[in-house]
């Protein structure tokens, strides 16, 4: 005896549930949601309190605060990362690469524009 179209819509549509369920669980459990306090720090906006969140595994991480922009860098290579500001109206690419400090890892120092960001 031949199923019902009925019995095949519902088994799909679980199928498609469990589907979904799955990718959302794998996102999540892969994303990562390290943030931690912190001190920031650029040429511009001087020092002050922040959050400094990871962006992802490689050590890309965002820097947020309270009326400051917030700042992304994106390693691009060990040692080498691509920065993005954010004032409220969407993510603006900052010129110039940036480079990780030998003698303070914390520190990125951009040639190009003499800015230097850190996140301790």
């Amino acid at each position: 005896m031949a199923r019902s179209s009925g019995t095949n819509s519902v088994a799909f549509t679980q199928i498609i549930v469990c589907a979904v369920v799955s990718i959302w669980l794998l996102m999540t459990l892969t994303l990562p949601a390290d943030t931690r306090p912190g001190t920031c720090s650029t040429e511009a906006l001087g020092q002050y309190p922040c959050e400094i969140i990871l962006v992802e595994f490689n050590g890309s991480f965002a820097m947020s605060a309270p009326d400051k922009p917030t700042l992304t860098l994106i390693l691009d290579a060990p040692g080498f990362a691509f920065g993005f500001i954010d004032e409220g109206h969407g993510r603006v690419v900052l010129p110039g690469i940036y480079m990780q400090e030998e003698d303070r890892p914390a520190c990125w120092s951009n040639r190009q524009t003499g800015d230097r960001i850190c996140a301790d």
